[in-house]
């Protein structure tokens, strides 16, 4: 396991050392900048991740291990539909602080769209796959196909906010990425509190599904009051999308 995580890391080092000369060593100023920016930035994702995992810890504080075991089952295969938004949030933040603005707005907003679109899709397909396999392979677990309806609606919004985060920091505004999941933590925190002890594993999925859809919605409001974009133009998916996809695909130039 060593080997695996080292050998590709001395690989990358070695490939960009021959292409951008990373053993030059950088200037004070671009240390200074590079650490004021990166810790904006991280405390930003710290707060994110949080909020994802505030309901597990709360659930292994009031409930017996076993609906641990069962909610984490359900909480790892919803996360699933993250990679599309996450792959796509590597890539954006580079375009983005090397676009304009305007240029900056328009694949942004194609990219929310596609997320949001593709985790709907995927979100169906799991939740028919998991509603069928999870009694068949592992019957213990049945209790979490409802667990999964559950957080699946919000899953799916969360794909907005990982592509905006993404966004955010690429325009130089990491600080913008800490507001949302810090409201979505305490209102996660919150009602995980209240509602774990009264309704279990189906209260906290509630209350998380809910935290999803706040932290997007602060998102989106803050996004377009700074932007061009209004809150449709990044969640209904357009006729023209599928042929700029199809492009983008290709390798072509956008027109």
């Amino acid at each position: 396991w060593i080997a695996s995580v080292w050998l590709p890391a001395l690989l990358a080092l070695i490939v960009m050392g021959s292409t951008v000369g990373i053993w030059t060593v950088p200037s004070r100023r671009f240390v200074k900048h590079a650490f004021e920016f990166g810790w904006r930035s991280h405390l930003g994702a710290v707060v994110q991740y949080l909020q994802h995992r505030a309901d597990v810890v709360l659930i292994m504080y009031f409930l017996p291990l076993r609906d641990l075991g069962i909610y984490s089952l359900a909480i790892g295969l919803v996360e699933l539909l993250w990679y599309v938004p996450q792959s796509v949030s590597q890539v954006l933040m580079p375009h983005v602080a090397s676009s304009t603005e305007a240029d900056a707005d328009s694949i942004t907003s194609a990219f929310c769209r596609a997320s949001v679109s593709v985790a709907a899709v995927l979100s169906f397909l799991l939740a028919l796959v998991s509603t069928v396999m999870i009694p068949w392979l592992v019957p213990a677990f049945r209790e979490a196909i409802p667990v999964i309806w559950i957080l699946l609606p919000g899953a799916v919004v969360a794909s907005i906010f990982k592509v905006l985060a993404s966004d955010l920091n690429g325009r130089g505004e990491p600080l913008k990425t800490l507001f949302p999941p810090a409201a979505a933590l305490l209102f996660s925190a919150a009602g995980c509190i209240y509602a774990i002890p009264r309704f279990g594993m189906i209260g906290a999925a509630v209350v998380t599904s809910l935290s999803y859809l706040l932290n997007a919605s602060l998102y989106i409001y803050g996004y377009s009051r700074s932007s061009s974009l209004t809150p449709r133009s990044m969640i209904l998916l357009r006729s023209s999308d599928l042929a700029w996809y199809r492009r983008l695909l290709l390798g072509e130039r956008r027109g």
